[in-house]
């Protein structure tokens, strides 16, 4: 499959996270007007299944890169990674014994992983004075302040990762509220 193509698509997918993270904000504002709606009850119920969907798409297509693109992540994306990859396992138990206290779980890691998703952000467009000079570039992984790909001149892989990161955070947030 053409790499463009596919750089392309995870854009795409990227836009539509951003969208729905722009309608869940606005979810939350108006959220003691809807709360008695069934179709806000019904969202809520399933908000956990979104945000799983979400974590299998993001490690999916990093290790997509990674194992059949052969691309090294850098330092930073490791520590994303190391936030993301455990939600999968994480969610799918929480809905699967019906715990409501996967949320917070998930709500920590996505918060933990946005940070790191958005200082690599800041240093790539140079608008953070990076700690961070470059990242280990062991074996041939890129610096964490490389742009590998950058789609709609503003889409990078970690902004994709902060995307997804922020919406499985709002999704287990109105979760069961």
């Amino acid at each position: 499959m053409n790499i463009n193509l596919i750089n392309f698509l995870f854009g795409i997918g990227t836009v539509a996270i951003q969208i729905l993270i722009i309608k869940l904000l606005v979810v939350l504002t108006i959220f003691d007007k809807i709360k008695n709606l069934k179709l806000f009850r019904h969202v809520q119920k399933h908000s956990m299944h979104a945000a799983l969907i979400l974590a299998v798409g993001a490690t999916l297509g990093s290790l997509y890169y990674s194992i059949f693109l052969g691309w090294l992540p850098c330092d930073l994306c490791w520590y994303q990674r190391i936030f993301m990859y455990p939600q999968v396992l994480i969610m799918a138990i929480a809905i699967w014994t019906k715990d409501a206290k996967g949320r917070i779980y998930t709500m920590w890691f996505s918060a933990i992983g946005a940070g790191f998703a958005l200082y690599q952000t800041l240093l790539q467009f140079g608008v953070e004075n990076p700690v961070i000079t470059e990242c280990s570039t062991e074996m041939g992984a890129v610096g964490c302040s490389s742009i590998s790909i950058l789609q709609f001149g503003y889409i990078t892989f970690p902004v994709m990762s902060l995307s997804v990161f922020i919406a499985m955070f709002l999704l287990a947030y109105i979760y069961k509220k």
